[in-house]
């Protein structure tokens, strides 16, 4: 009787505990996984985050376009994050204006290279701009580059420069962090240097936006030894419930110790073009759903603060393309 009455009340004592484990966890609660073509842009979710990961299809021939990402917050502001090359410009003007957005509240190129910024010089003329948060490094060399500050200079736009440490609150319950450029980037930190792809990516604007009890990770192109970089900063920090996979999923990032550390539920690759398969695989053996633009089109996260749900535009079919196939201007 005595051990049954024992057995008894250490039972009670772990369904006590349950829910307090539960709440422990970094985990978002799953949602609804849906693939539905019509919901991806449906005008809804008032009152939640929403995140469209924008499939950029090029309208006459097979290139790599980059990416772009809108965020909407749950009252009514936009930020979007990146607008791919030049040629997708016209499909993220149609995309914004099918969600029924004339205005970008927060324009955030994560660096200056083409495949990030180019569609700017379409929307800038399309929209109405509130501010640009940009890095503090130039891109002289690059016409779409020189295009883009034109554009930034004849229209007066406002344009702050973020750093890492700088923190916006956007609104209630939603925080962007800054964890990269370094603290002090500016065009005089590299003014001795070769500005070669691998330095652009590396100053990427990398930014973590909490909502609520959710958690997003944004990495534009930075590759493997600004990742560990900011692991030996952030630490567990870097833990999130959705992750952007850095450079478009190729192997110069998504080291084994990023996948590791920021553990995501959910990840992103953005990308039209993709020539190999392991980055997405190391995520999956994290326990990751990985979606990509190319497999998934166009998808969408909707955040309450604690479930995520995701909706993609089509079913997923995984097959790789081929270098030789590919008409890329760069």
């Amino acid at each position: 009787m005595r051990v049954t009455r024992r057995v008894a009340f250490l039972i009670a004592i772990i369904l006590c505990f349950i829910p307090f484990l539960a709440s422990c966890t970094n985990e978002a609660d799953a949602g609804v996984r849906e693939v539905n073509a019509e919901a991806v842009f449906a005008n809804d979710g008032d009152g939640d985050l929403i995140i469209h990961f924008f499939h950029l299809l090029p309208p006459d021939r097979f290139e790599k376009t980059g990416e772009s990402i809108l965020i909407q917050t749950p009252k009514g502001q936009t930020i979007l994050v990146d607008a791919g090359k030049p040629i997708v410009g016209p499909l993220l003007d149609e995309y914004l204006t099918e969600l029924n957005i004339e205005k970008i509240d927060y324009v955030m190129p994560s660096h200056p290279h083409s495949d990030h910024i180019g569609g700017f010089l379409t929307l800038f003329e399309t929209k109405e701009i509130g501010k640009i948060i940009d890095v503090n490094l130039p891109l002289d060399e690059s016409n779409v580059y020189n295009d883009y500050k034109k554009l930034i200079d004849e229209k007066d736009f406002t344009v702050e420069y973020a750093e890492e440490g700088d923190v916006y609150e956007i609104e209630k319950d939603l925080t962007i962090e800054v964890l990269n450029p370094p603290k002090g980037t500016s065009p005089e930190t590299y003014a001795f240097a070769n500005l070669t792809a691998g330095i652009v990516n590396d100053i990427s604007l990398v930014f973590k936006l909490t909502y609520k009890e959710n958690t997003f990770l944004f990495t534009g192109d930075i590759y493997s030894g600004v990742e560990n970089s900011l692991i030996k900063k952030y630490g567990e920090e870097l833990d999130v419930d959705v992750v952007v996979a850095p450079h478009h999923g190729l192997g110069t990032s998504s080291s084994k110790k990023f996948i590791e550390t920021t553990n995501p539920q959910i990840t992103f690759i953005p990308t039209n073009v993709l020539f190999d398969l392991t980055v997405i695989e190391n995520y999956e053996a994290q326990g990751s759903e990985v979606y990509v633009s190319k497999f998934d089109g166009n998808v969408k996260l909707v955040s309450n603060g604690k479930q995520i749900d995701v909706i993609s535009e089509t079913e997923s079919e995984r097959v790789v393309d081929s270098e030789d196939d590919i008409d890329d201007e760069e």
